[in-house]
């Protein structure tokens, strides 16, 4: 265990990452009251100032150094930075971003954590710990939350109602944020990240039953309470995966009557959706009538105008508006991840946060594709957050995107670790399991 102090007074590192990581899952996107400052000071913030205080004690003690996923956050944030800072000195509405420079502090508090990979330890055992840890905890979290609005607190009702066929108005789950589209992100997640904690520890009965079974009733739940469709499809999408896409052979027998279940509940789904519906069953704020704006919560115009600010300056094509400038240049915000990241940071700073993310993602789904069943269902978490980012903006939720990130990078650096060890970067025991789409079994990871 790494420690660092001096005149016999230890201080554990490690303990201030539990700390963040505990409170960045279980107190998700709190509001801090700052006198004068109103509602900007959030608890990301303050875990971003917790994390400079931890990379300083390293840096003192000597005790690690600079590896390439730290590297590629402060060239990012730099490059951010120097693209808003520009702007302020040379745009005609430099006032503009002078405001929302708190802003920009908070994309460091996004990725600050992902400082904090150096000082976690590398082996599958104690990543798997604290993925059951922290999911369970985050799971248990958003589930008496729920509850506890499904019979009457108020204590949680988001700043948004919603209008019922019929004109009657309903209340929804916001969490402790008061924002449904963050709250049900930080619930989704934090289950899936518990689901993977089971695949790591090869309990697959444990896995199965919570895939079919708790993860169905859970999702439905915080649904009927919030009423968050994207969430319905990021719950959706990594049930497919991990059902479909891990460990199963496309010429298997269990693999084409999964498929088939998946597509008949997907078509019944997808009918309904349209108006059409095989049984009479209406699902909330559901409907397609042929409009993708009124589909998208006009989304679909934002992404249009976006695209056209965007193109109207050579060097908004460039380097792109900067940090979060969408926001104030259009009133609102860019939910989707190409158009977001071109608008903001350009062509240039698009291609360096896609290298950044693609570091850290490559590993998980490589060793995924390989036969690793953990990877694998991890890959499903991956694959379900990037389709939600077509359609939402969840790297900018505070509380959970940057435990997203933390626990891929500290997964990342676990295969890494294995195979600059010697060791295949899949667990011993597991050297001959088949690919990701295989019938066969693989033998426990020997954790």
């Amino acid at each position: 265990m790494l420690r660092v102090g001096n005149n016999g007074m230890q201080f554990d590192v490690r303990a201030l990452v539990a700390g963040f990581a505990l409170l960045s899952i279980c107190i998700p996107q709190w509001i801090i009251a700052v006198p004068g400052l109103g509602e900007r000071i959030k608890t990301p913030d303050l875990f971003a100032v917790l994390t400079v205080a931890v990379v300083m004690l390293l840096c003192l003690a000597r005790c690690t150094s600079m590896r390439k996923e730290q590297l590629a956050v402060c060239l990012v944030i730099g490059y951010a930075a120097c693209v808003v800072f520009t702007r302020i000195l040379f745009d005609s509405e430099r006032w503009l971003y002078r405001e929302n420079l708190p802003y920009l502090a908070r994309l460091f508090s996004i990725h600050a954590p992902l400082l904090l990979i150096a000082v976690m330890p590398r082996d599958r055992q104690s990543l798997s710990r604290w993925l059951l840890g922290f999911g369970l905890l985050a799971t248990m979290t958003s589930l008496v939350i729920a509850v506890l609005f499904h019979f009457g607190s108020t204590a949680f009702d988001a700043h948004q109602t919603f209008a019922r066929q019929g004109g009657e108005l309903t209340h929804r789950l916001g969490g402790l944020q008061g924002e449904t589209g963050a709250y049900a992100f930080n619930a989704t997640m934090g289950i899936q990240l518990l689901l993977v904690g089971l695949a790591m520890r090869e309990m697959r009965k444990r896995f199965y039953l919570m895939l079919w079974i708790a993860f169905p009733l859970y999702v439905a739940l915080i649904f009927h309470e919030s009423l968050v469709r994207i969430a319905l499809l990021n719950s959706l999408v990594f049930f497919f995966v991990a059902v479909v896409g891990v460990n199963h052979s496309r010429k298997s027998l269990r693999f084409v009557v999964l498929l088939l279940l998946l597509m008949c509940i997907g078509g019944s789904f997808m009918l309904s959706a349209a108006g059409n519906p095989l049984v009479d069953v209406n699902v909330d704020r559901v409907s397609f009538d042929g409009s993708l704006d009124q589909l998208s919560s006009g989304r679909w115009s934002h992404w249009v105008a976006a695209s056209d600010a965007w193109l109207d300056d050579p060097t908004y094509v460039l380097f792109g508006m900067g940090h979060r400038a969408s926001d104030f240049v259009l009133n609102h915000p860019v939910e989707n991840l190409v158009v977001f990241h071109l608008a903001n940071y350009g062509i240039v700073g698009s291609l360096l946060f896609a290298g950044l993310y693609g570091m850290l993602a490559w590993p998980v789904l490589r060793q995924g594709i390989r036969g690793d069943f953990a990877c694998g269902v991890f890959s499903a978490i991956l694959i379900s957050v990037f389709m939600q980012w077509q359609v939402n903006d969840v790297n900018l939720y505070y509380q959970t995107f940057p435990c997203v990130l933390f626990f891929t990078a500290w997964y990342s650096s676990v295969l890494q670790q294995q195979t600059v060890s010697g060791a295949s970067a899949v667990p011993s025991a597991a050297v001959a399991a088949p690919p990701l789409l295989s019938s066969h079994r693989m033998p426990a990871a020997g954790i």
